[in-house]
């Protein structure tokens, strides 16, 4: 996933617009949305927690394509993405502002 950010997040905006305007038949999104499910439902230990910023480490460079985008807000993967914030954690950054 390295080499693919590197490749397209350079100053080459072709490159980039054709990966961002692209249309093709994907599975990632859901696949890390059934990942990010069941690990919502385990226990947040030390492991866990390096497997669930592995799998939104893939779905932040997935989700720069319109049609993954889409895919993603059609599935709410939002509400999976909500399990993982830490409401103390928002608040206390709340308090600093």
């Amino acid at each position: 996933m390295a080499v693919f950010k590197d490749q397209y997040s350079d100053n080459n905006q072709t490159m980039t617009n054709a990966y961002i305007f692209s249309s093709h038949k994907s599975d990632i999104i859901d696949t890390i949305h059934r990942k990010l499910e069941y690990l919502s439902a385990l226990k947040r230990d030390e492991e866990n927690e390096a497997k669930i910023k592995n799998q939104l480490s893939i779905l932040e460079p997935a989700l720069v394509n319109d049609m993954n985008l889409e895919i993603a807000l059609s599935a709410n993967i939002h509400t999976v993405l909500l399990k993982f914030i830490d409401p103390k954690t928002l608040a206390s950054k709340e308090s600093k502002l």
